[in-house]
């Protein structure tokens, strides 16, 4: 008899992981893709399909369920995705596409919530009570984890910690709005500000690695390693605006742990320091004291670990 697993799919906006998970939550064999939005959602679906089917083939399991993540809004209702702004997708029913591609159910997540429940579950949120999830690189994404279960809210859209306001007026989001925390604290808002002083003429060893617009935060973060003394006090801001929208997170959800994703979760000991001041000066003391902060343990995996596992804890009911 073939052994029962479950497909665990995280699509992204330029990369999708295809892998297959085990009943025991282990990830079997994984596969990575170009998404290609470009060529639509019909055809991506059929890639990732054709993806799961290959891995079948070559572990000879038989599929059970299938679970996804994907950047949001989303409705898991409906199966169905709203909007992904940065590739153009709009009104996609992702679920019903790879339930008829794979001939299994499938379960739809937010893909910020489904790396929030994989960390929770089996990352660097184990342990916890209740369990902020953030994921830092090109905007911010969130999920929060309190007693095993996601808070999704009335509209599958709790978490959008992105976009909370912490700049009234403050520049334009992708978003529409103004002032966003992802506008000012992602890898994006972080390039910009930097970008901003260069073109200043602050003083720094960052000239002397690429032109100003193609300065990125991995070389901010080399530079600072290096002792650079402005690209250290951009990390130092970096932390002060992290901390001004996880202290209006923490206030809301009053969370034990913080576990920190995405690219910038790479350079947490640069700008801790001064996210845990900021954190501090915003919130309740006895709030503050309680709080365990961490980088992601799953890294790149933990959409993937999320997805399988909701869909493995479906299967279960």
């Amino acid at each position: 008899m073939k052994n029962k697993t479950i497909a665990a799919i995280d699509i992204g906006g330029t990369k999708t992981i295809a892998a297959l998970m085990g009943m025991d939550g282990t990830i079997i064999s994984q596969q990575r893709l170009d998404t290609a939005p470009a060529s639509g959602p019909e055809q991506a679906s059929r890639r990732i399909c054709a993806s799961v089917k290959q891995l079948l083939a070559h572990t000879g399991g038989e599929l059970a369920i299938a679970g996804v993540c994907a950047p949001g809004p989303l409705s898991r209702t409906t199966g169905r995705i709203i909007h992904i702004a940065s590739i153009g997708w709009k009104d996609v029913a992702i679920r019903d596409m790879l339930s008829a591609g794979l001939g299994v159910p499938v379960v739809l997540e937010n893909d910020a919530n489904a790396a929030a429940y994989g960390e929770y579950a089996a990352g660097a949120g184990r342990g916890s009570h209740t369990m902020m999830f953030l994921t830092i690189s090109t905007g911010i994404g969130g999920g929060c984890v309190t007693d095993g279960r996601l808070i999704h809210g009335a509209s599958d859209s709790a978490c959008e910690a992105g976009h909370i306001c912490i700049r009234p007026g403050g520049v334009g989001c992708n978003c529409g709005s103004r002032g966003c925390f992802e506008a000012y604290a992602s890898g994006t808002g972080m390039r910009r500000l930097v970008r901003a002083d260069l073109r200043r003429g602050v003083k720094s060893s960052l000239y002397d690695m690429a032109d100003i617009e193609e300065i990125d935060c991995l070389m901010v973060e080399n530079a600072a390693r290096q002792g650079d003394a402005y690209a250290r006090s951009a990390w130092r801001r970096e932390g002060r605006y992290l901390g001004q929208g996880i202290a209006i997170l923490l206030q809301l959800f009053d969370f034990d742990r913080l576990v920190l994703g995405g690219g910038l979760s790479n350079a947490l000991d640069l700008y801790q320091p001064a996210l845990r001041v900021t954190l501090r000066r915003h919130t309740y003391a006895h709030m503050y004291d309680n709080l365990t902060i961490s980088a992601a343990g799953l890294g790149g995996l933990a959409g993937v670990y999320g997805a399988g596992l909701l869909a493995l804890e479906e299967a279960g009911r």
